[in-house]
């Protein structure tokens, strides 16, 4: 419904209790400004679910989507922020009296002004159960990247938009090789880095690509090459997992 934008739940009839919300519009690569919106008063604290879907009408190879959503719930005039990467069937749970949503662009590499449809839609009910939680990706300039032989990398860890865990994935390159060898044991780290005089708070390896929680007081994600010089550089990929 591109062009189509409604905020429900404002100026509700009293004598009746809406339990469906929604909003739609249309964003543009690179065009910071424009903005998909939602504000919904549910009447009373409940758990409720917003879902998005962005449907892209022309996406080529070098026409990267990368599209965020604020999310503030509000209880007796108090909030709580998450801020989840848009993607088609994403969702986020909470409880509260009532939520805005905002949605805007944050492309970073490939076409300017390509344009997609993004549908905001909030309910009754939680999310489905799943083992995956709604997830916050850094840039595409950022990640994935490519770290050679016995370097590391920072990734910050946002902080006061629902981050709880992180996902780590891996592949070494091995430029012209179909099949390339598994990574060995012990040749890539993760490690949860907070400031002062102990600052790894928790040394993992990453290949059995699970959600892990962060570490209380971490503030850096820090990936590690650990092959020795001169040997395979490896892709990390990391996804903030966020309550929800």
């Amino acid at each position: 419904m591109p062009g189509h934008q409604r905020h429900d739940g404002l100026g509700v009839d009293p004598g009746e209790k809406r339990k469906s919300w929604s909003a739609s519009d249309t964003l543009f690569t690179f065009n910071v400004d424009k903005k998909v919106s939602l504000q919904a008063l549910f009447g009373e604290a409940g758990p409720y679910t917003v879902q998005f879907s962005i449907t892209p009408d022309d996406v080529t190879l070098a026409s990267v989507i990368e599209c965020t959503a604020e999310i503030e719930w509000t209880v007796d005039g108090n909030t709580v922020n998450r801020r989840v990467t848009v993607a088609n069937g994403a969702s986020v749970s909470g409880v509260a009296e009532g939520v805005r949503v905002v949605v805007h662009d944050v492309t970073t590499t490939g076409l300017a002004n390509v344009e997609y449809a993004v549908a905001i839609t909030v309910a009754m009910g939680v999310r489905p159960a799943s083992a995956l939680p709604p997830i916050h990706t850094p840039s595409i300039l950022v990640s994935p990247v490519l770290l050679l032989a016995f370097t590391s990398f920072d990734f910050p860890i946002p902080k006061n938009v629902g981050v709880t865990s992180v996902l780590v994935l891996v592949a070494s390159d091995h430029p012209g090789i179909a099949a390339p060898p598994p990574i060995p044991e012990q040749s890539v780290q993760v490690r949860h880095i907070a400031p002062g005089i102990i600052p790894v708070l928790n040394n993992y390896d990453p290949r059995s690509m699970n959600f892990v929680p962060i570490a209380p007081g971490a503030n850096i994600v820090r990936v590690l090459n650990q092959f020795a010089p001169l040997g395979p550089s490896v892709w990390f990929t990391v996804f903030f997992g966020v309550d929800g």
